[in-house]
């Protein structure tokens, strides 16, 4: 029987990927801002779609600063160099408003989505002929 060899294909990164798993860990201390979603195609904020009329947190974050002309991260001791983004410097006038801290989170779900699209439709139909 012969050893499998490893696939060469796959390039291995070799510094961390900010995924659903690791969010917490590139949360980083400072003032936070609770705003609604007002774009109504949706935005995505940390791996998550939200909806026009979703209240949530914009948090301070580090992120990997990388290189303008190559794309790759800067290396700082053997580790990818990390900056902090602001809630201030997330925070779009495009897409959100500022709304009071004590407003509650709502997430909109993909199927609450649906639901209420439905809805608006048949609110628009005309009821069915009788023959």
């Amino acid at each position: 029987m012969q050893d499998p060899t490893p696939n060469t294909s796959r390039q291995q990164i070799p510094w961390p990927v900010r995924n659903t798993y690791n969010l917490a860990e590139n949360y980083a201390d400072g003032p936070r801002i609770r705003v609604r979603c007002i774009h109504p195609p949706g935005i995505y904020y940390d791996f998550i779609r939200r909806r026009e009329g979703d209240v949530f947190d914009l948090i301070p974050q580090y992120v990997t600063v990388t290189d303008a002309n190559t794309g790759q991260p800067v290396m700082e001791h053997g580790k990818p160099k990390k900056r902090i983004v602001t809630a201030e410097e997330q925070f779009s006038e495009r897409t959100m408003e500022r709304i009071g801290d004590d407003a509650e989170i709502i997430v909109t779900t993909s199927q609450q989505a649906l639901r209420q699209k439905q809805d608006e439709l048949d609110e628009g139909k005309r009821p069915a002929r009788g023959r």
